[in-house]
């Protein structure tokens, strides 16, 4: 699948819930929120209101491609979050 589309990364469980272990990378990594990562998908599985369920190939391995930008929090506003740009200064 290539840029752009909403996925929703599934397992092949009854639920499809994804283990801890099934969204690792480099053996026991957790992704953060806005890490960019490569996650190897075996087939699309979309239901009713889940149109986006796509099921990982669980036998290659996530991997990791881009962390998070540092994150600032403005002292006026802690529930405000500014994305800091790597370029800036």
């Amino acid at each position: 699948m290539n840029g752009g589309a909403w996925i929703r990364p599934v397992s092949n469980l009854p639920n499809e819930a994804l283990p801890y272990p099934d969204y690792c990378y480099d053996g026991d990594k957790s992704p953060e929120p806005l890490d960019v990562i490569d996650v190897p998908l075996l087939n699309a599985v979309p239901h009713d209101h889940q149109t986006e369920n796509h099921r990982i190939f669980k036998d290659l391995q996530i991997e990791h491609i881009l962390v998070a930008p540092p994150v600032l929090s403005s002292p006026k506003s802690p529930n405000f979050v500014l994305l800091k740009s790597p370029t800036s200064r």
